[in-house]
């Protein structure tokens, strides 16, 4: 959240300090820059503006017909409305592009996840475990093997 633009800053400096921030605010570094660089352009996640509404005597004070009918009866004192209303036809198309729009986030969810297990397996693939002896080291070299074909590592 930027309140206003330092001199000669950009956006890598924002960044910095935000990380800094997240370090100092949770009491550790933030380690899933690489989704965030994935998920920052998405829409959803993007700085909107929001609307400002004309009051008073500024602006349209046209009135807008709804599509849904409202009711009262004087007698018992009851109201109903019916907000079965037809929207647009480009409603499919909304939907169509925010479904859409969802599965590219989940599919990026699951790129970003694949890449957090593959960083995982490569720090314990590279681990030093001469010193373990026994059924340890045979369980280490079994996940290593593992671990090994997964990534068709030649090493």
């Amino acid at each position: 959240m930027r309140m206003g633009p330092e001199s000669g800053a950009g956006d890598e400096d924002y960044v910095q300090k935000a990380l800094i921030h997240y370090q100092i605010d949770i009491g550790f570094p933030f380690k899933l820059r690489h989704c965030w660089e994935i998920l920052k352009d998405h829409p959803k996640w993007q700085e909107i503006a929001i609307p400002t509404f004309n009051t008073g005597s500024e602006g349209s004070s046209k009135r807008h017909k709804s599509t849904g009918s409202s009711s009262f009866n004087t007698e018992s004192g009851e109201a109903s409305i019916n907000l079965n209303t037809t929207i647009g036809d480009n409603d499919d198309d909304d939907e169509k592009e925010e479904r859409l729009a969802f599965l590219e986030i989940k599919r990026r969810e699951v790129e970003c996840r694949e890449q957090e297990i593959e960083q995982q397996d490569m720090r314990f693939y590279l681990q030093p475990y001469d010193h373990l002896t026994g059924d340890q080291r045979k369980a280490m070299d079994e996940i290593r093997a593992k671990i090994k074909a997964k990534y068709n590592l030649q090493y």
